[in-house]
């Protein structure tokens, strides 16, 4: 996910924590124009990282 606020990417950072959810704020510069991606990471490889997804969509939905 990404966000053009950073207060906003703080706040869904936030609420993934909530929910057990390892969540972190990386700023980035695209196009001159400053984003706020929020980024889950820990995962060994990328199969690990898709499993997760899944479950964390449904934890989220």
């Amino acid at each position: 996910m990404a966000f053009k606020q950073q207060r906003y990417a703080k706040s869904k950072a936030d609420e993934f924590v909530q929910k057990g959810i390892p969540a972190e704020v990386i700023a980035v510069n695209i196009d001159g124009a400053s984003w706020y991606r929020l980024r889950v990471n820990g995962f060994r490889n990328k199969e690990q990282a898709t499993s997760h997804s899944a479950r964390v969509k449904k934890r989220l939905i």
